[in-house]
């Protein structure tokens, strides 16, 4: 794929007009909507240059109301009436800009790719814009952002998830790393097959690791540390894991899931034969021990 010739991906879903609204900067006192095809917000996004990032414009895949907060500002949670598409923030800084292009591409999603102000090709960062077929109502944008987060493995910031939140546009100083890609495909929420990888907030996550219990389980008489949901890793109760961020439970017979975030692992392990407790087995331990050392 070439990144610079939007016309050659430009396809009949792509030149279906949706609704986006333009903020002239972070305040939002007015605001100005457009229906618009991909193509042509491409060229908007493309053209549009300031002397600095605090000077660029605002957009949002999304309509909004007339109702203004106290400090005058129409961009709130309560003002968006309908969302047209989703928006999605990576600063990760791992992840580069043709990397984007080519997940999106091969999962056929219909989608816009730009760079950010602050992208640079040693430190990348991208915005993801995808249409909807047709306007949801705000409360299912999470549910549509969450498809998008799966196919990247969990890699967008938590503010994506912000219902108003909207995002500058376009260059700083005409920036010749600006980027801007049409990725042709199918609308996101049309993609349902993109539920079996499905992922939330990065927030929800971090919320397993909340220590909710650090004792003696009366239940299974062993020493257990409860975060919300899930066993969280003690060397007394598991001292095969190693000392980091994983959340576990298992099966009476030796089964086992361990899922470690920042591994971005997930270990399964059910037996054929079953084994005494519930808090796996010598076999669990074994296996376990053994894929973390490959993973070292």
């Amino acid at each position: 794929m070439t990144a610079l010739d939007a016309t050659r991906y430009v396809t009949s879903a792509a030149m279906t007009p949706f609704s986006v609204t333009f903020f002239k900067d972070h305040t939002a006192q007015s605001k100005r909507e457009e229906n618009l095809t991909l193509a042509s917000l491409v060229k908007i996004i493309r053209s549009t240059t300031a002397n600095e990032k605090s000077r660029l414009p605002w957009l949002k895949l999304a309509r909004f109301g007339n109702a203004k907060t106290e400090k005058g500002s129409l961009r709130h949670d309560r003002n968006v009436i309908a969302c047209s598409g989703l928006e999605a923030d990576y600063d990760g800084e791992r992840i580069s800009f043709e990397e984007a292009v080519d997940t999106i591409d091969k999962a056929g999603l219909l989608s816009i790719v730009y760079t950010s102000p602050s992208h640079t090709e040693a430190e990348p960062r991208f915005r993801v814009l995808c249409p909807f077929s047709a306007e949801h109502p705000p409360d299912r944008r999470g549910a549509m952002l969450g498809r998008l987060n799966g196919l990247f493995r969990g890699a967008f910031a938590s503010e994506s998830w912000a219902l108003s939140q909207s995002y500058y546009y376009g260059s700083v100083n005409n920036n010749p790393t600006h980027r801007v890609e049409i990725i042709e495909g199918t609308a996101i929420d049309l993609c349902n097959e993109l539920d079996e990888t499905w992922l939330g907030k990065p927030d929800t996550v971090e919320l397993i690791f909340d220590e909710q219990a650090n004792g003696i389980d009366l239940v299974l008489s062993a020493p257990l540390r409860w975060g919300i949901g899930y066993g969280l890793a003690k060397n007394e109760a598991l001292p095969y894991l190693p000392d980091e961020r994983i959340c576990f439970w298992g099966g009476w017979g030796g089964s086992m899931v361990l899922m470690c975030p920042d591994r971005r692992t997930t270990i399964a392990y059910v037996m054929n034969k079953m084994g005494p407790g519930i808090l796996g087995s010598e076999r669990t331990a074994t296996y376990a021990a053994l894929i973390f050392d490959a993973l070292a």
